[in-house]
């Protein structure tokens, strides 16, 4: 199997003669030419700097791409064998999966905080109800309150 077989990414690249235009520019009026063209001679060689990593990384994104659908061992379906397979055919059933996923993903936490949350609830209402059970008990004669009391008594009673 060619890696033609494998891929097919279009590469939108239209030759423009920014250089020949450049340079007519420069052979047509010779009183200012210094500044235009240190400037357009150092723009068009990081533009072409530029565009051949470009190339460079495009053709290893390819290679990349052809190694991975070798890995997972993928032959599109609906494809005859001599058809290209394009990234976007490799790359539907994962994003689906993924897509997938994360909305389970999503499901699930908000039930676990459904279930923290009634849980904390069912405990502090165990708490409540066994607040509320609690009684007071009466006042037991001869008691430390009871003493208290009396004795609160007869001074309120000596200094009225």
């Amino acid at each position: 199997m060619s890696n033609s077989s494998f891929i097919h990414i279009f590469v939108l690249y239209v030759p423009i003669d920014c250089d020949k235009q450049a340079q007519e520019v420069i052979q047509s009026s010779e009183e200012h030419v210094e500044p235009f063209k240190t400037k357009m001679l150092s723009f068009l060689e990081q533009a072409t700097g530029k565009l051949q990593d470009m190339e460079e990384n495009l053709d290893e994104g390819k290679q990349t791409f052809v190694k991975t659908m070798k890995f997972f061992d993928y032959m599109p379906k609906a494809k005859k064998a001599g058809e290209l397979c394009s990234p976007t055919d490799f790359f539907q059933p994962w994003s689906a999966f993924c897509h997938d996923f994360k909305e389970i993903w999503k499901n699930e936490q908000q039930r676990i905080l459904k279930e923290n949350l009634k849980e904390i609830e069912r405990a502090i209402q165990a708490k409540r109800v066994g607040i509320s059970k609690l009684q007071k008990q009466p006042k037991k004669k001869g008691g430390l309150k009871d003493k208290l009391m009396e004795k609160l008594n007869k001074q309120r009673e000596a200094s009225n």
